[in-house]
């Protein structure tokens, strides 16, 4: 259950992706031959892209993934690296919890309307409730990555090449593997 939750949104992530690549490629097969339309593909297809992204921004916080200015760390003796990082969540963590904030209301005035998409004819709530959604994974996301990384110093260079190195590709593995046979 643990992991499960620990990698939630790129479970979800790994259903939308294909289910989107599906239904473009069907609806361009049908436009293609001639033979069917499916009018609402293009809508449903925005809609898994917008809860993508917003998920993405979750999965990205966890792993510590988006872009950061190094400058500060860069300029900064490593005693001061904890104070910067501390002060780097907490503007993200307010960041995000205000988006998450005010999408929520937007989303109870959506309710209030009763508006619906054109195409698939769904609650459009449903599709804003993506903001909150990923802001709010984002906020936990975040404050689990400073609390298990708390206590070491950052390196920018450091954490680069250990990324690098975890991403190792199948044909490597595979590779290795023969190697580990040969001797």
């Amino acid at each position: 259950m643990k992991k499960i939750l620990n990698h939630l949104e790129e479970y979800i992530m790994a259903v939308l992706l294909p289910v989107m690549c599906l239904i473009i490629f069907l609806n361009t097969v049908g436009r293609y031959t001639q033979t069917f339309s499916m009018p609402w593909a293009e809508e449903a297809a925005r809609y898994c892209m917008i809860w993508l992204v917003f998920l993405g921004i979750a999965a990205a916080a966890r792993k510590n993934s988006h872009f950061a200015v190094e400058v500060f760390f860069l300029i900064t003796p490593k005693s001061f690296h904890k104070y910067i990082r501390t002060i780097i969540m907490l503007i993200v963590l307010g960041f995000t919890l205000k988006i998450s904030h005010i999408s929520i209301e937007f989303i109870q005035r959506l309710q209030a309307m009763d508006q619906v998409s054109p195409s698939l004819a769904i609650p459009m709530w449903m599709m804003y409730a993506a903001i909150p959604c990923g802001c709010f994974l984002m906020a936990i996301r975040t404050v689990q990555y400073f609390v298990n990384n708390f206590k070491t110093t950052w390196d920018p260079k450091a954490e680069a090449a250990k990324e690098f190195a975890q991403e190792s590709c199948p044909a490597d593995e595979a590779a290795g593997a023969e190697d580990g046979k040969k001797e």
